[in-house]
């Protein structure tokens, strides 16, 4: 079961560092160090990478969620909470992209 949780936590880890690290860090030094058009065309290179990676992590993580889950009775509510912990994520990730589309509507955007 140790291995289980370690790939389960590595999972979660490399999902949480890339998103992370492009977010914060690949796209602020490409667009600071090239031309807007250029970098454009090197983010947009990047994205099936950086979407590979999420989606693997994600599943990787969700199916061995269920499995800890399945196999771990006596902590059920690490099940529940970690069910209420992702629906308060999309709820605020709904909400954001609410307030950006929002904001994209405007006469400025």
């Amino acid at each position: 079961m140790l291995i289980i949780l370690s790939i389960y936590l590595i999972a979660l880890a490399c999902w949480l560092g890339g998103i992370v690290f492009f977010s914060f860090f690949t796209t602020r030094i490409v667009f600071a160090s090239l031309p807007r058009a250029e970098a454009g065309v090197a983010i947009r290179a990047l994205f099936p990478q950086y979407y590979m990676l999420g989606y693997v992590a994600g599943a990787v993580s969700l199916v061995l969620a269920i499995y800890i889950t399945a196999v771990r009775t006596p902590r059920v509510w690490w099940g529940g909470t970690t069910s209420v912990m992702l629906n308060g994520a999309v709820l605020l990730l709904n909400i954001a992209a609410i307030v950006g589309t929002a904001g994209a509507l405007t006469a400025r955007g």
